[in-house]
């Protein structure tokens, strides 16, 4: 959206939308305060533009839902400021000095291409127009998704992967049977008569590729590699998966962005608003969690026999590994080489994505992080959406905290290791350990552990999460006491369909009553916990689950909720892990 503010007669010329959208269906104007508003239910990504055209200095102004509001940056003559915001969002321009309102406008929904309107009467449908930078903006943003796609015939699957040249490499530990996996991708590779090494000039290969985690592409049509670079390769997978976000589309959105903050004249506060907040690149793992960065990697990783070499490539969009939950109950063992230590990470749900794993922490390790913890406990603060500027932390969590660094408290350090590989992330990606403790009575309304760029608009936030791309990626969550009551839940688990979230029942559960979907509010719910997908304290025990998706954007099923305590003293500590260095 772009909007021409002639603040010398204190007017508004007119507005360009840039979205992509649905088309205007409803829309009203009001000359009285020149706001503008549609009626709809969706929030859409928009791309907005402010241009000074007068000649006083202005102050843009982004309101939060209560109305305050927060200053965005100042306009010279003649500047142009960027935002990424949503169709909803509310925006004012001030005269700098005497603080008039010039301009105020609520984002339309529902517009598709540069639409142009005027001020005054009735709406009317402009000019389209093809901005090729709006592309980029609009394939580059931060996504949320609760939706999700069930595999059809999962004994279809089964039998492909029978019948694949790696099905005895242990594909079907890699292959989904339960759900979709946006941006999960495994690929079967085999190369015939092998050269020596990767400084080959020309090596070829042939490639099986499982999109979204179990859909067979390329099965027997006889497409082979050829290539001699990691560059040669990525360009090869980008066409077979068929991405959005390749490698060509990051430059290319760079150098849109260069040409923006070049040929506009954004300078000095416009420079940190643009929409300047890229994605990760895609990136490819081994089983094993070793990233592959170059030719080298992927033929080292293949498993070489008579005439052969085989191996499982595994892409992640997003950039990040993330364990395919594959199926309900489905067992995966990992083996943490630095810690010397083997888990089974036992899958509970596959959206959310959340897995069990038993014996997590030492008993010995319990006790060092409690008797460290216990006398420096204090109320724990929330990290507040702007909807919920100025209440109390104690409206939505009554536990008490502490943050304990492995550097202040070495004796940390193996769970650092720990926590790495059994994620795969560098220990520079993990948060300090937050320590927990819940009485009778105490609890966490639900919520979100990574950042949705929708609902946390503040400037700083925008840059320190670089527009929601970077974000925590998963939380490492142990129990260090037992306790009744003071279940972890997940409310929006959709546990009517087993085959995605299990029901798990404690004994003597089988008769109780199970919501899911919200069915109930989020403070009756907290205090009663009657969800489907509830995992209850044990001492020494943790789970793993995921806030993004292997696409890299947010899942908002993993909201999840603290129930509260009936008996006993809940002790329970996380680690959250980003999907790239964590925020100190």
């Amino acid at each position: 959206m772009r909007a021409v503010l002639g603040s010398r007669s204190f007017c508004v010329v007119m507005y360009i939308l840039h979205v992509l959208a649905d088309p205007l269906s409803q829309c009203t104007i009001h000359p009285d305060n020149n706001l503008h508003t549609v009626s709809s239910t969706s929030s859409t990504p928009v791309s907005v533009s402010f241009t000074n055209e007068g000649n006083a200095d202005l102050d843009v102004l982004w309101l939060s839902s209560s109305g305050a509001e927060t200053s965005m940056g100042y306009m010279e003559p003649q500047d142009t400021l960027y935002f990424s915001t949503y169709s909803g969002h509310a925006w004012r321009v001030r005269l700098l000095v005497s603080r008039d309102v010039v301009f105020e406008v609520t984002l339309p929904e529902g517009v598709s291409g540069d639409t142009e309107y005027s001020v005054g009467g009735d709406c009317v449908g402009g000019k389209s127009e093809e901005d090729p930078d709006e592309k980029y903006f609009a394939d580059s943003l931060f996504r949320t998704s609760r939706s999700y796609e069930l595999v059809s015939n999962p004994d279809e699957v089964d039998a492909k992967v029978a019948t694949s040249p790696c099905s005895d490499l242990g594909l079907s530990d890699w292959v989904s049977r339960s759900v979709a996996v946006p941006g999960y991708h495994v690929l079967c590779v085999v190369m015939e008569e092998p050269p020596a090494s990767a400084q080959h000039t020309e090596w070829g290969m042939d490639v099986e590729a499982w999109r979204e985690g179990y859909r067979p592409v390329n099965q027997n049509a006889g497409q082979v590699f050829m290539g001699s670079s990691i560059m040669d390769i990525r360009q090869y997978i980008e066409e077979l998966l068929g991405f959005r976000r390749t490698d060509k589309f990051l430059d290319n959105a760079r150098s849109a962005i260069r040409r923006r903050l070049t040929t506009r004249g954004v300078r000095g506060s416009g420079m940190e608003y643009a929409w300047a907040h890229l994605p990760h690149a895609w990136a490819m793992f081994t089983p094993t969690r070793d990233r592959i960065l170059s030719a080298a990697d992927l033929y080292s990783s293949l498993q070489r026999e008579e005439g052969r070499a085989r191996g499982l490539v595994l892409v992640f969009e997003g950039g990040q590994f993330i364990y395919p939950g594959v199926e309900v109950g489905f067992n995966r063992s990992i083996w943490i080489s630095d810690a010397e230590m083997e888990f089974t990470l036992t899958t509970l749900s596959v959206r959310p994505l959340v897995f069990g794993i038993d014996n997590f922490l030492k008993p010995e390790e319990v006790e060092y992080i409690v008797s460290n913890a216990a006398p420096h406990m204090q109320d724990s603060p929330v990290s507040l959406m702007d909807k919920d500027k100025g209440k109390k932390a104690t409206e939505f969590r009554t536990s008490q905290l502490l943050f304990m660094s492995s550097a202040k408290y070495p004796a940390l350090s193996p769970l650092d290791v720990r926590v790495a590989g059994l994620t795969g992330c560098k220990m520079e990606q993990q948060e300090a350990v937050q320590v927990l403790k819940y009485e009778v009575g105490q609890y966490y309304l639900p919520h979100l552990d990574f950042w949705d760029p929708q609902y946390y608009q503040d400037p700083s936030m925008v840059r320190s999460s670089r527009a929601g791309h970077r974000n925590r990626l998963s939380t490492v969550f142990w129990y260090m006491s037992d306790c009744e009551g003071g279940h972890t839940a997940f409310p929006n688990a959709p546990v009517s369909d087993q085959r995605v979230s299990q029901v798990l029942l404690a004994e003597g559960e089988e008769n109780r009553q199970i919501l899911a979907g919200g069915a109930i509010d989020n403070y009756r719910g907290t205090m009663e916990c009657p969800y489907g997908l509830r995992v209850p304290p044990k001492k020494g025990n943790a789970i793993l689950f995921y806030s993004l998706l292997p696409s890299g954007d947010g899942d908002a099923l993993s909201q999840h909720s603290a129930c509260a305590v009936k008996q006993g003293t809940k002790w329970a500590a996380n680690k959250w892990v980003w999907n790239e260095k964590a925020r100190s």
